[in-house]
């Protein structure tokens, strides 16, 4: 028989890989992710970053039991990381309000980003100013002004 249903009397076991059980992250925690006979991930917390690029893309499917953030948090790594290795998209089950989650975590990482890259180009700005400046400053010192240098 294929990956279908199987018969009543025929005998299947499920092998569960425990990826992380722990509510919070240290040393030797992962966050909640259990991989189901290599194809289905029940959550997707930290303990998803202990699986092989190859394991990755193995997963076909993902059940979010809910939208805190130490269950959902590997999710959007796991499919940047895999997602042009995949042939068929990822299958996300959840509840609505926990896709609604998903989207809005999305929305603000991406404004997060935005004002991030804002920042640091605006002091990169401020670096290569004060960097011009010094700059001048040691050509001064250095006689090289051509304002003061008579040989110009």
């Amino acid at each position: 028989m294929g990956r279908g249903l199987r018969q009543p009397n025929e005998a299947h076991f499920v092998k569960v890989r425990v990826l992380g059980c722990s509510g919070a992250i240290a040393k030797d925690c992962r966050t909640t992710s259990f991989l189901i006979d290599g194809e289905m991930l029940v959550d997707a917390g930290t303990g998803v970053g202990d699986l092989t690029l190859e394991e990755m893309c193995r997963v076909d499917s993902v059940l979010l039991t809910h939208s805190h953030l130490d269950h959902v948090a590997a999710l959007p790594l796991m499919v940047d990381s895999v997602a042009s290795q995949r042939k068929q998209p990822l299958k996300v089950f959840a509840l609505a309000g926990t896709i609604a989650a998903l989207k809005e975590l999305e929305t603000r990482r991406a404004a997060d980003l935005e004002a991030l890259a804002a920042a640091l180009s605006e002091r990169t700005r401020e670096l290569d100013a004060a960097n011009e400046r010094l700059g001048e400053r040691r050509r001064v010192r250095a006689g090289e002004n051509p304002l003061l240098d008579p040989r110009v």
